[in-house]
C-alpha cells in the first residue's frame, strides 16, 4: 500500500516542535513522532503517536481535544491546541491547495507557503490575534517579511467586534485578573514565583495568557499553570483556562 510521509516544523512557547507524519493510501496515520528541539518532547505528547495510530488524518483531527482531555483531564483545555494544530498542519501538507468555489486558497507567505486558509485556521485558536503570535505559531512573515501587510489584513478581518464575557469587556476582565494575581502572588503559593515578573497580558472568552518575563523551565510552566487554574476555578463566572507566554530556559 503506498505511503506518503512529511516532516515539518512548528513553533510553540516551549520551543521548536520537529514532526513526523506518515500516511497510507486511505490517509491512514501509519507513524507519528514529535520531538522539541531535536530531544524527546515532554511526556504530555506521548499518548498522541499511540492514539493517532491507524486512524483517518480527518478523523483524527477531529477527535483529538476529545482524546486529549480524556489523556490529561487535569490540564487546561486551552493546551489542547496543540495536538490539533500537529494534526492540522499535517492535514495541510497532505491536501496543500485547498479550493474555495472556484478559487485556489491564495498563498499569503510564499517563504514557508502558508495559505490564507492555513492562517485563519491558525488566528481561531490563538489566544493573542496578533503579528507576532501568528508568526511564532506558523512562522509566517520570519524571512523575508514582504507578506507582514498581508497578516494585518487577515488580522484586522478576523479580529471583527470586541466579545464581551459575561457582560463586562475583556479590558476589564484583565484589570481584575491582574489584581487577582496580585493577590495571589501575597500568599507565595510557590517560592520560585517571588524572583519572577508574573502579567496578565490579555483575556478572552475565558482564556487568560500570563506572560512571565524571566522564562520558566518545563517543570515550572506546568507547576504555575496548574496553580492558577487552581486558584481561578472559583471567584469567576466560569472557569479559566490559563495559557502561559514565555522563553523555555
Amino acid at each position: 500500500m503506498a505511503k506518503s510521509e512529511f516532516s515539518y516544523q512548528l513553533e510553540t512557547p516551549a520551543g521548536t516542535l520537529e514532526v513526523t507524519l506518515g500516511v497510507d493510501a486511505r490517509d491512514r496515520v501509519s507513524r507519528l513522532d514529535v520531538e522539541l528541539g531535536g530531544g524527546a518532547y515532554a511526556p504530555e505528547l506521548a499518548w498522541l503517536s499511540a492514539w493517532a495510530q491507524g486512524r483517518g488524518l480527518e478523523d483524527a483531527y477531529d477527535k483529538v481535544a476529545e482524546a486529549f482531555w480524556a489523556a490529561l483531564p487535569t490540564h487546561p483545555w486551552a493546551q489542547a491546541e496543540l495536538p490539533r494544530e500537529i494534526l492540522r498542519q499535517g492535514l495541510y501538507r497532505l491536501r496543500p491547495k485547498v479550493k474555495l468555489g472556484e478559487k485556489v486558497d491564495p498563498v499569503i507567505c510564499r517563504c514557508h507557503k502558508l495559505t490564507e486558509s492555513s492562517l485563519v485556521s491558525a488566528l481561531s485558536w490563538l489566544p493573542e490575534r496578533t503579528v507576532e503570535a501568528l508568526s511564532t505559531t506558523t512562522r509566517a512573515g520570519t524571512s523575508c517579511g514582504s507578506c507582514k501587510p498581508d497578516l494585518e489584513r487577515l488580522i484586522a478581518a478576523q479580529r471583527g467586534p470586541s466579545r464581551r464575557w459575561h457582560g463586562e469587556p475583556p479590558a476589564v476582565w484583565v484589570l481584575k485578573l491582574e489584581e487577582s494575581l496580585a493577590h495571589w502572588r501575597t500568599r507565595a503559593p510557590l517560592a520560585w514565583v517571588a524572583g519572577k515578573t508574573v502579567e496578565v497580558a490579555s483575556f478572552k472568552d475565558g482564556v487568560v495568557v500570563v506572560r512571565i518575563v524571566e522564562g520558566l523551565t518545563a517543570d515550572q510552566e506546568w507547576e504555575l499553570a496548574g496553580a492558577l487554574n487552581d486558584y481561578w476555578r472559583e471567584g469567576f463566572p466560569a472557569a479559566l483556562s490559563v495559557f502561559l507566554d514565555f522563553n523555555l530556559r
